[in-house]
C-alpha cells in the first residue's frame, strides 16, 4: 500500500491506505492515533506486511481534504425473521444513479443478490 520515495527516509502512502485508515477511524469513532494503532494491531494479528500510514500523515490528509463523507443511497427496515440478503433487490431499485460496485459479507452471497446487482 505504501511506497518509498526516491528520497531516502521519505515515505509516501497510497491514497487508498490513507482513505481506509480514516474510514476505519470514522466508523469506530477513533481518534486518528488510535485508528493507526488499530490498523497496526490488525496487520500484526493477521501476520501480513502492509505499511500503515502514521497518525501525522493521516492528520495532514484530513486537514487538506476534510472529513470523508458518506451518503445513504437506500434504506430498509427488516423484521427479525427477514433475511437481509432478500432485501437487496429492493434496495438497489431505490438507487437512481449507476452503482460502480457492491460489497457485503458472505451472508449476501446469494443468487438473488448477484441477479439484482
Amino acid at each position: 500500500m505504501g511506497t518509498r520515495n526516491p528520497r531516502p527516509g521519505v515515505r509516501t502512502d497510497a491514497d487508498l491506505a490513507i482513505e481506509a485508515a480514516l474510514t476505519i477511524g470514522m466508523v469506530f469513532h477513533l481518534p486518528i492515533s488510535q485508528a493507526e494503532g488499530f490498523l497496526r494491531s490488525l496487520v500484526q494479528l493477521l501476520e501480513i506486511k502492509l505499511p500503515i500510514p502514521d497518525h501525522t500523515t493521516l492528520s495532514r490528509r484530513l486537514q487538506k481534504f476534510g472529513p470523508i463523507k458518506f451518503r445513504r443511497l437506500a434504506s430498509d427496515l427488516t423484521g427479525r425473521r427477514a433475511a437481509d440478503c432478500a432485501r437487496v433487490p429492493a434496495l438497489i431499485e431505490q438507487i437512481d444513479e449507476p452503482v460502480a460496485s457492491l460489497s457485503a459479507d458472505g451472508a449476501y452471497d446469494t443468487a438473488a443478490v448477484y441477479e439484482a446487482a
